[in-house]
């Protein structure tokens, strides 16, 4: 698969994750006492994380059918699921 598609295809997850990312925050963090983030904040925290994470591996090795699911059904299954604990907090 061409690394453009894959870049072009990849490019919507990124908004999404960080929409996930900071509404799992404002779900559960914000509560206890945190302060609300953005999306682009929660974005910067997991490319912090990112990058110290020691996840690493070859562009011509990427499982691409992982690499989607990764992208696009992982965060929108942790939504689903902390829309559901989020709902039992209430």
């Amino acid at each position: 698969m061409s690394h453009l598609l894959v870049m072009v295809l990849g490019l919507p997850a990124v908004p999404f994750q960080g929409y996930v990312y900071a509404t799992t925050w404002a779900w559960f963090a914000v509560p206890l006492g945190v302060p609300e983030i953005s999306i682009w904040h929660a974005l910067g925290l997991a490319l912090m994380i990112f990058m110290v994470s020691d996840e690493t591996s070859d562009i011509e090795d990427v499982n691409w059918i992982n690499w989607a699911v990764a992208a696009y059904v992982k965060p929108l299954v942790i939504l689903g699921v902390s829309a559901i604990y989020h709902g039992l907090m209430s």
